[in-house]
C-alpha cells in the first residue's frame, strides 16, 4: 500500500476480521500485499479495536447460552 493508496470497506472488514481470527500482522500485511508497518499506519485503528470485537462476541454469545 503507498500513502495515496485507499483502503475499499472490504479490505477493512477483512482486516477486522483476520485480525479477530488472531492472524498474526505480518500475514495480514502479506494478504493486502504491503508491510507490517504500512498496515499499522492505515489500518491501526481496525486492528486496535479487531479483538476487543472478536472476545465481545464470543462472550455475549456464551452469556446467551449459559442464560438460556
Amino acid at each position: 500500500m503507498s500513502e495515496t493508496f485507499e483502503i475499499s470497506e472490504e479490505q477493512r472488514r477483512t482486516v477486522r476480521a483476520m485480525a479477530g481470527f488472531g492472524l498474526p500482522l505480518k500475514d495480514i500485511a502479506a494478504y493486502l500485499e504491503t508491510d507490517e508497518a504500512a498496515l499499522q499506519r492505515h489500518m491501526g485503528k481496525e486492528l486496535a479495536k479487531a479483538a476487543l470485537e472478536a472476545n465481545a462476541q464470543v462472550a455475549r454469545a456464551l452469556f446467551t447460552m449459559a442464560t438460556q
